[in-house]
């Protein structure tokens, strides 16, 4: 007799549960998640993890094989069980694991069999709870099938974890390149970031000249000013479209502040020097006139 459901995610674990604790001959899992199992705040989660490790120690007529992803964003908990479910691996005689490499690799059918009893869960990874995400079947045929696929993903699995020091960029510094160029951001995203950079110097510029910033457009250091907000809108749109490089643009933003702000203080004293140098030319000016004019001769009078 064979029967297949589609079951949501709540009831995913007390099924699992409940056919891990009936299997006789065989357990294959995988599991995928970039947590640990005791991370999550699901109880029926870490039940059943806990009857799994029971079933490993109790029960040694049942062979029990884990498949377990590695990727570049495990927490720090999940390398830690990682560790811990190997060592087990290796003291149990009926525990085996192996670990597959998650990176740039196509995606993998997360499957769990118990004897005839196979679980698919989420295949279009959607982990929406309000509707039926996973696939039941109760099938001996069925549940070879996805045996046979299991083995696959068995044989091409490595029996130790891979190192991860610099997941983001350790394949290309191994080949010289900079972790910079790992990957171009897309170029309507670097046309919209342009188009965005220069609207916003435009808009800056008219509400200078029309008097917005009346005090900005009369400063004396006005270019410097506006030289040091610019560099601070281009760091900060180049930032935003390509995160790789946030931390170089750190020295760019403070550069462009540090201009803007020492434009802004030093304007004070050349408007001051400025204002001297006017003062001097008029005197000049007035000393100049005074010398050029003829003194005025009173009128004589007439016999």
């Amino acid at each position: 007799m064979s029967a297949v459901w589609a079951k949501m995610k709540r009831d995913l674990y007390p099924s699992m549960q409940a056919a891990l604790e009936r299997a006789k001959l065989r357990v294959r899992v995988t599991y995928l998640d970039n947590r640990a199992p005791l991370e999550s705040q699901n109880q029926a989660e870490r039940a059943y993890q806990d009857a799994f490790r029971g079933s490993i120690d109790n029960r040694p007529g049942v062979t029990c094989q884990r498949l377990i992803g590695v990727a570049a964003n495990d927490t720090e908990q999940k390398k830690e069980w990682i560790r811990e479910e190997k060592r087990r691996a290796d003291a149990i005689d009926c525990y085996e694991v192996k670990f597959l490499d998650l990176s740039g690799s196509a995606p993998i059918i997360n499957v769990s069999i118990f004897d005839d009893y196979a679980v698919i869960i989420d295949p279009c990874r959607s982990r929406d709870g309000s509707k039926p995400r996973d696939i039941h079947l109760e099938d001996w045929e069925v549940a070879e099938v996805l045996d046979r696929y299991f083995d696959t993903q068995w044989l091409s699995a490595m029996d130790t974890p891979p190192e991860r020091s610099e997941p983001a960029h350790q394949d290309l510094r191994a080949q010289g390149a900079s972790p910079l160029t790992e990957k171009r951001p897309p170029v309507v995203l670097c046309v919209a970031c342009a188009i965005a950079f220069l609207l916003s110097v435009a808009l800056l510029e008219v509400l200078v000249y029309t008097g917005q910033f009346q005090w900005l457009a009369q400063h004396p250091n006005s270019y410097g000013i506006r030289a040091g907000l610019y560099l601070v809108l281009a760091c900060l749109g180049i930032a935003t479209v390509y995160p790789p490089w946030r931390t170089v643009l750190l020295g760019g933003l403070g550069l462009g502040l540090t201009v803007a702000l020492v434009s802004l203080i030093g304007g004070p004293r050349a408007d001051r020097a400025a204002q001297q140098g006017q003062d001097q030319a008029r005197d000049t000016v007035s000393r100049g006139s005074q010398v050029a004019s003829p003194p005025r001769v009173p009128p004589s009078a007439n016999p």
